[in-house]
């Protein structure tokens, strides 16, 4: 329990600690969008009407995969869930010789997958989840890249999480 509120006390500093930008949000730092969109989860998770245990420990589990194998090809020492779990047989490859921005495609795969798997969920949610993809991917579009690696990194983040919702549906717990 001492580790949790560490953890949290770590995080919420981390958060306000940060410099302030024109619209009076937190500077966002790569390193906290999976904390960020787990935040969004649990929200969620917590607010949505007819959620079961169940229902909500499946979809956590494949949002966390999802999490996961949208970032993992860029870590050498690291590989992609496909084929290690049953039936999961095709993931999407970043498509060689292409520069990828990781944190950006996490960051579409997350907002892609919550609108599939939480369909039913308000449209306030909907809003909310709308809102966090566009302010990461507006502080973390860097300036310097060109508009062509954020493209395809929103890109190979959708199909990550269009490829395991697919998967998904065929659990049996759909």
């Amino acid at each position: 329990m001492s580790r949790c509120l560490i953890l949290i006390f770590m995080f919420t500093s981390t958060i306000c600690s940060c410099n302030i930008i024109k619209n009076n949000a937190p500077v966002i730092i790569k390193e906290l969008v999976p904390y960020l969109w787990a935040s969004m989860i649990l929200h969620i998770t917590k607010t949505i009407p007819g959620n079961t245990p169940t229902y909500a420990s499946r979809a956590s589990g494949n949002i966390g995969l999802i999490m996961y194998d949208s970032i993992v090809n860029g870590y050498p020492n690291y590989a992609s869930m496909q084929n290690q779990l049953n039936g999961l047989t095709i993931i999407e490859k970043p498509a060689s010789g292409k520069k990828y921005n990781w944190t950006i495609a996490l960051n579409a795969g997350q907002a892609h997958i919550l609108k599939n798997i939480y369909a039913h969920t308000s449209d306030e949610n909907k809003k909310k989840i709308d809102s966090l993809e566009n302010e990461i991917l507006q502080q973390l579009s860097n300036k310097n890249e060109n508009d062509d690696i954020t493209n395809l990194s929103v890109q190979y983040g959708r199909s990550i999480a269009n490829s395991i919702f697919k998967w998904s549906k065929t659990d049996g717990g759909h």
